[in-house]
């Protein structure tokens, strides 16, 4: 009788419930693959293995007690399921609540699918797979790694980027980057003022202003060196008007009498200083100081004069490609390779909060850990172990960009790329490092 009563309640036999219960639920393992077929007696008889196992495993029709399985219905138009029957012990870590109803994500409830219904007929797994995954729920690609996760016992939730980027709003209070180069500022009357830029990099000062190189033409424009030692007339012309404002006039200067209050007493120097003052040569006898228009040019002329005193070959530096490190100036081992490191040690967030998103890359799912499940709440999951991001084997790989913006998105927890290859999911990460430095003091 209890067997009798055994088969009407599952529609199998006492011997088919006993042959189910002790099968094995292990998914076949794949061996090392083949890329070249060699025609052999024993490559045939692995494929014809594999494809065997393959098949059995797909024909085979799962067999479990009515009493058991809990029935739902996909509501196509919100894309979910709602549970009709009282949820099993996966309900402490997959689904959600809304308006006195349990509902399923379509991938949970794929994951799960035991008896669901759509317009009152049961739906078939093969149903399952063409209803549930769309663009607009999950992808093939994001299922696989979801069930393959769920079967390692891994915790998996959809990730929300809104709500991490409301969490986020509070930490990131950095100020945005100010560029060294003033705007215009508009003036009472609404014209532009004439600002003087900003070098970007090194904060110093242009010394020609922004509209282009100066309408001065230097070498017209003498200025006479009033304090020189050679003998120069005691009265100063007046300067020529079209270089003074309209409404200045300046007439004769007489300097004979500065000239005599500066030189009231005689400065007596020993016979080294007077060989010395004999040999020293004016400044405005040089040619090459004469040929100078602007202060700028004077001074690259006395860089230029020190770097041949210094033994700084100009081949070397006066081109725009020069050495990295001065041989002349000593500093220590740790400064010296930093300074001559031509690739600089970064960081994935720097930077990354002025970088626009592509949209081609998002973060897919939170994972928890395992042995977080006993006291995992859904009301209050925490901090997930790991974010993963989906992408296809045979697609592109993740710029510098992606990376930037996907690890700002994820914060300061671990971004996981999970990769998929026809059914093989590899999972790779981009973490920060330094490389080692041998200093010693």
């Amino acid at each position: 009788a209890a067997d009798q009563s055994a088969s009407r309640e599952t529609g199998h036999a006492p011997t088919e419930l006993f042959a189910a219960r002790s099968r094995s639920h292990k998914i076949p393992v794949r061996g090392q693959k083949d890329f070249f077929p060699d025609d052999s007696e024993e490559q045939r008889q692995r494929l014809e293995q594999s494809l065997t196992e393959h098949w059995s495993l797909v024909s085979e029709e799962r067999v479990e007690k009515l009493g058991n399985l809990v029935k739902a219905t996909w509501i196509p138009s919100e894309g979910i399921v709602e549970l009709q029957s009282p949820a099993g012990k996966f309900w402490q870590t997959m689904g959600f609540s809304a308006c006195g109803k349990q509902l399923l994500l379509p991938e949970e409830a794929l994951y799960l699918m035991e008896c669901v219904f759509h317009l009152e007929l049961p739906l078939s797994v093969q149903d399952g797979y063409e209803r549930f995954l769309s663009p607009s729920t999950v992808s093939l690609l994001q299922y696989q790694v979801f069930g393959h996760l769920k079967r390692l016992g891994f915790v998996v939730h959809r990730f929300d980027s809104s709500s991490e980027a409301s969490d986020r709003k509070d930490e990131d209070r950095t100020p945005p980057e100010t560029s060294g180069v003033r705007p215009a500022v508009e003036g009472s009357e609404g014209r532009g003022g004439t600002w003087w830029l900003t070098d970007v990099h090194g904060g110093q000062s242009d010394p020609s202003p922004a509209s282009g190189s100066s309408h001065w033409d230097f070498s017209s424009i003498l200025f006479p060196d009033v304090g020189s030692r050679e003998r120069q007339p005691g009265r100063l012309p007046s300067p020529d008007p079209s270089l003074l404002p309209a409404s200045l006039a300046v007439g004769v200067c007489d300097v004979a009498p500065w000239r005599r209050r500066i030189n009231l007493r005689e400065v007596k120097t020993s016979p080294k200083e007077q060989k010395r003052e004999e040999q020293r040569r004016g400044v405005n006898k040089d040619r090459e100081v004469r040929r100078c228009r602007n202060w700028t040019e004077y001074r690259a002329l006395l860089a230029r004069r020190r770097g041949r005193r210094s033994g700084r070959p100009a081949h070397l530096w006066d081109g725009d490609v020069t050495p990295l490190h001065d041989p002349g100036q000593a500093i220590p081992t740790g400064e010296l390779l930093d300074k001559i490191s031509v690739i600089k040690s970064t960081h994935l967030l720097e930077g990354a909060s002025r970088l626009k998103d592509s949209g081609e890359w998002r973060i897919c799912f939170n994972v928890y850990q395992p042995d977080s499940v006993a006291d995992f709440r859904k009301s209050d999951p925490g901090k997930p172990y790991s974010r993963v991001c989906v992408c296809s084997f045979g697609g592109p790989v993740p710029d510098l960009r992606a990376l930037k913006t996907l690890a700002l998105q994820s914060g300061d927890v671990s971004l996981v790329f999970a990769v998929v290859d026809h059914g093989d999911i590899s999972f790779y990460t981009f973490k920060d490092f330094t490389l080692p430095t041998d200093v010693f003091p």
